[in-house]
This record gives structure tokens, sequence and C-alpha cells, in this order.
């Protein structure tokens, strides 16, 4: 943990070197930021081997960086670094030369919009890969009944009933007899499958997927089915039947609705990779017949269908948002959004007053005992749902039974926290 005096002096080399740079907002950014009496979130620090490159980098620092390579050089040995990815992602090179940490905060981004610049979802990663596909279809003219995504990894079926997800595998007797639906219904079906995969130890819903669902939301205005979602699992080509409404025999209570599935698959056949869908109403049936003839994934009344993009390339894509920000002035994704949705935590178990809400699961940004839900976005008050990224690492001010959704009274929240301050900007600016 850093002292107040070093934590004072790396952000203020950090703020010196935006100005220095003609950063818009950098001058905004620095009387937005909290003065004393403040509390410091307490980290323990880790380090990565990207750290080995750091005594290199702060050599050969131009002049303009000096001030702020010496204050990360003073301070790196107790930073919390971190990784998004891991060796389930990229491989071993990429993960020795990568790593970040947290110095300011997301307020940077809410300044940057406010002088003008860009803001953009980063093309490649499913918010802005869905968005586009939701805007692409509307475009057309035509109706979007449900839009969403794949998970991230897929569940691979063996003919042995064994399942592999994420490089483990698990037996699950009887999966194999659920391989298709057959007449007992897409409901009975996809909770026969969810059984099965809770019986076997293996997850439906994470938190990064509910996330990036929430983006998906306040970009466009579609909102889940239910909190949890559905997350059934799912043969690709099932989609176009089960994720319609019930009164058409799918899983839905309507249409404009998000959701996530998890794939299923079998080991010779081509992975969804995390991709992203929307299914669309099929008005004119010479063209939809025309269309499923050609191999598109159409329901079996010829109803609906889903129109996908099976694939998201993580970084790989960022180039198209940097172009079209730089060169366009245009995000690659949302243009006008608004607060539709919060991601909030609902309690699994039993806490105890005065237990920390540490991540267990970094990867999937979950914390133990804890599962994520969207509901409809409400101002930051006690009584409220407090947002799951302010709960984290908060202490619980008071005993919290299983199956409550967590308020921002139950937690002992900073009000000098950047990402607190951010939330109340944006309660004032649309929802009060």
């Amino acid at each position: 943990m850093l002292e107040d005096g070093e934590t004072t002096r790396l952000t203020r080399s950090l703020f010196a070197l935006f100005a220095d740079a003609d950063v818009p907002g950098s001058s905004e950014i620095a009387d937005a930021w909290p003065t004393k009496p403040y509390s410091i979130r307490t980290n323990s620090p880790s380090a990565l081997p990207v750290l080995g490159y750091l005594p290199a980098a702060l050599a050969g620092a131009p002049a303009a960086y000096r001030d702020l390579a010496r204050a990360l050089g003073a301070t790196a040995d107790r930073l919390a670094w971190r990784q998004t990815y891991n060796a389930d992602d990229l491989d071993e090179a990429f993960l020795d030369g990568y790593g970040w940490t947290i110095v300011v905060g997301p307020i940077l981004h809410q300044l940057a919009r406010e002088q003008g610049v860009v803001y953009t979802e980063v093309e490649g990663d499913q918010p802005s890969l869905l968005i586009g596909l939701i805007n692409w279809a509307k475009t057309l003219g035509l109706t979007v009944t449900a839009a969403g995504k794949s998970s991230e990894y897929d569940f691979v079926i063996d003919d042995d009933d064994g399942l592999e997800w994420r490089g483990e595998r698990r037996s699950t007797p009887g999966l194999t007899g659920l391989w298709r639906e057959s007449g007992q219904g897409w409901g009975a079906l996809c909770a026969s499958r969810a059984a099965a995969l809770k019986a076997a130890g293996l997850p439906r819903r994470t938190v990064p997927d509910f996330c990036e669902m929430g983006v998906v939301a306040n970009a466009t205005g579609l909102m889940p089915d239910r909190p949890d979602f559905h997350a059934p699992l799912l043969r690709p080509l099932e989609g176009a039947d089960a994720l319609r409404p019930k009164t058409q025999g799918g899983l839905l209570d309507g249409i404009g609705l998000i959701d996530v599935f998890n794939c299923l698959r079998r080991t010779d056949e081509a992975s969804f990779a995390g991709g992203v869908f929307v299914v669309v109403r099929c008005d004119d049936e010479k063209t939809w017949t025309l269309l499923k003839e050609k191999g598109h994934m159409v329901s079996g009344d010829g109803r609906t269908a889903m129109l996908y993009n099976p694939q998201h390339l993580l970084g790989i894509e960022a180039p198209i948002s940097i172009l079209s920000a730089g060169l366009l002035g245009l995000p690659t994704g949302a243009t006008a959004p608004r607060p539709v949705v919060d991601l909030v935590a609902r309690t699994r178990r039993d806490f105890k007053k005065g237990e920390v809400l540490a991540i267990t699961d970094p990867h999937h940004h979950e914390v133990d005992g804890l599962s994520p839900e969207l509901i409809a976005a409400q101002p930051l008050v006690d009584d409220n749902p407090c947002p799951y990224y302010l709960a984290v690492d908060r202490t619980l001010l008071e005993d919290v039974p299983a199956s409550t959704v967590l308020t921002a009274g139950m937690l002992d929240l900073d009000p000098e926290q950047p990402l607190f301050r951010l939330r109340r900007r944006r309660d004032r600016a649309f929802l009060t």
C-alpha cells in the first residue's frame, strides 16, 4: 500500500503530464480529484513478469515523463498489478509483457466526453459488436425481437457424456440425451441441461457477461427478460427457436429483450467464439424461405431468424474504433447512452457484518457468494441497490441474509472515491 504523500505525488505527476500534453479536460480532472480528508483503499501489493521491463522503460522515459517515471519507480513494488486476461485467453509471451494498475480511475472517461472527445466502446469486444449488429438490423428495417451474446467459453461434449469447459473436463451423465429438442419444449429442455451443469459444478452466469450486456442495454434500450438472465445452454442452431417469446414456444416473456446463451457443441463443431447475435422477425415468407435454403438459421416455423457474428477478436479490431473516433469523430458503439439498467449483486449465502466483499476470481470479477443481476437503473441512495463495482472491496455494515440484493446502505461506501463521485454525477444528469 502507498503512503498518503506517495499517492499524491503519483497522481500529481500524472495530472502534470496530462496538462503538459494539452490533454482535453486535464485541468477539470485535477479540480475534480478528491481533497483531504479522504480515505485510501487498502490493496495488497502484487507483481507481474512485465515489471521486469520497468527499469529499462523508466530509464528511457522522455523528459516530459520523468517526474511520473520517478514516482512510479518509487512505488511500483507496492502497487497492485493486475491482468484482465490469463493463459486461457492469450499466450505466455503476451502475458509476460502485459499488466496494468489503477491510478486515477474511470472519471477520466466522463470528463473527456464533456470536453468533446469521442468516447467509444472498443470494436472487437462484444458490446461494440452487438450494438453495431442491432443498429445494422434496425437500419435494414428488421424487427429485433431479442439480442445477446454467447458466453466466453463453450461447453464441449463428447460421446460418453464428458463435458469440457475452460480446460476442465467433468462427467455429465445424461447430457447427450438432451442433445436436441424433441417435443418436451424449450423451457423443459433448458431446465434439464441447466440441472446437468449444476450437478457437474459448472456455471452458466459470469459477472463480465452481465457487465457487457448492461453496456448494450444502456446503448439500445433493450432490457433483460429477468434480472439473472435465462442463460440457457444451447447449440447455436437452436437460437432462432429458443430465444423468442413463449407464445411462439420459446423461453422469453416478450420482445425487445437481451440475454446470454452458453454454447453447447461437439468437439468436431465450430465454436460460436463468444460472438453476438440478434433474433429478428421474418416478415416476408418468400425472402426468409430463400435465406433458410441458403443455410441461415431460421426457426422451424419460419417466423424468426438468428443473425450473428460468431467471433470477437479481443484487441485485434480496436484500430477500427481508433480510426472511427479519430477520422470520423464517431464511436463504434453507443452514440447517446442512458442509464437503463444497473449491474447489482444478490447474495447466495449469509454474510456477516464486517465482511469485506473482495474479488475471489479476478478473471470473472467474482466475489464468492454474490451473483450478478441487471435491474432497472435507480439513483444511488441508501435504500436502493448498490452497483456491483461500487460494492467490491467494501465492508458490510450489517448482517445480510442469503438471496438479498445489496443496497448502498449496507456498505461503507466512500463518498470521496472517484467511482462514487462519478456515479453521483451520472444520477444528477439522468435520474433526478
